[in-house]
Formats: C-alpha cells, sequence, structure tokens
C-alpha cells in the first residue's frame, strides 16, 4: 500500500496519480486502497491527484476493498481538475483546498468522477472557490456521495450529467444516484 505525505509538485500534467489494475503476486492491488495521502499540495498542474480502478474492478465495486483517505490536499491553478477519479470506490477528501486560475475559469473543476463508476466517495470540509464547477458527475456515479461543511465558491457548484454515461450507454438503464449533503 501506498504512502505519500508532504509532497510539493509544480507545473506538471499530472501532479499524483495512482493505477490499481494489476494483480502481482496474488494481490489485486486495486482493491488494496491508499494507505496514506496527506499534506500534498500541487501548483499550476493539468490535474492534481488522478485515481483509476481504485477500490474497483472496472465493473463495480471489490467486496475486497480497503478505504482510501486523501488528507490536507491544496491544489491551486489547476487547469483542469484538481480531483479526478475513475472506477473508483471507497474514497474520503478530508479537508481539500482547490483554487482555480480565474484566466482557465471554463476548464477548471474541483473534483470530477462517474464518468466510469464510483460510489461510496466521501467530501468532508472542502474548500473549492474559483473554479467552473465544484464537483461534476457523470452518469455512471450511482454512489452513495456525501459531502459534509463544505465550501463552494464556482459558477457551478455541481454538474450532475443524467444524459449518458462515457461508453454511450444511456443513463435510464444506470439506476438512482444516492447523493447527500449536510
Amino acid at each position: 500500500r501506498n504512502r505519500l505525505r508532504n509532497n510539493v509538485v509544480a507545473s506538471c500534467s499530472d501532479a499524483h496519480a495512482f493505477f490499481g489494475f494489476a494483480k502481482y503476486l496474488g494481490v489485486e492491488h486495486n482493491a488494496a486502497g491508499i494507505m496514506e495521502f496527506s499534506g500534498n499540495v500541487c501548483y499550476c498542474c493539468n490535474s492534481g491527484f488522478s485515481a483509476w480502478w481504485l477500490g474497483d474492478a472496472g465493473n463495480g465495486p471489490l467486496p475486497s476493498a480497503q478505504p482510501s483517505v486523501l488528507k490536507d490536499f491544496h491544489a491551486w491553478h489547476v487547469q483542469f481538475d484538481a480531483i479526478d477519479f475513475y472506477h473508483t470506490n471507497l474514497l474520503s477528501i478530508d479537508d481539500l483546498v482547490v483554487r482555480g486560475d480565474v484566466d482557465k475559469l471554463e476548464h477548471a473543476r474541483g473534483l470530477t468522477g462517474g464518468t466510469y463508476t464510483s460510489g461510496n466517495i466521501t467530501l468532508r470540509r472542502p474548500d473549492i472557490q474559483g473554479c467552473n464547477v465544484g464537483w461534476y458527475l457523470g452518469a455512471s456515479s450511482a454512489g452513495p456521495h456525501l459531502i459534509e461543511d463544505g465550501v463552494f465558491c464556482c459558477a457551478s457548484w455541481s454538474i450532475l450529467n443524467r444524459e449518458q454515461s462515457t461508453n454511450s450507454a444511456f443513463a435510464e438503464g444506470l439506476g438512482p444516484r444516492h447523493f447527500t449533503m449536510r
């Protein structure tokens, strides 16, 4: 399992990327989760944190998935997504700070997820400002998702894409979404 703490990354494509799609020596890495991701910062990157197949096999949650927690992540002037996740399950994001670049406002998003399956995403005490969209959820994001005690100061705090998923399947067959804010 991974530990990444107190790192600063600047002027790059993807500051922090986690891909859990491999099985090696009998370990299903996409079920292992991220042990620690805390105190990390990125500046002027295309994406701040990207997760693929984290707690998910690409077709739904893994029963053996371990939770992953991102703590105190700060993303400054990210061009596209401060955090994006695809095929992700059991992800908690605590004390996220995002500051968008007003010169790139049309593209900047705090979080992007759910264009592929995702669920059990928890966002605690986010402070997302200066982005076009605070949280973009695609049609495949069934949830449950939870936001607690957050600040969104963006052109739009959230966009829920209800039309179709990334693989062109129409959303009617994807079932209801579960989203809680408190």
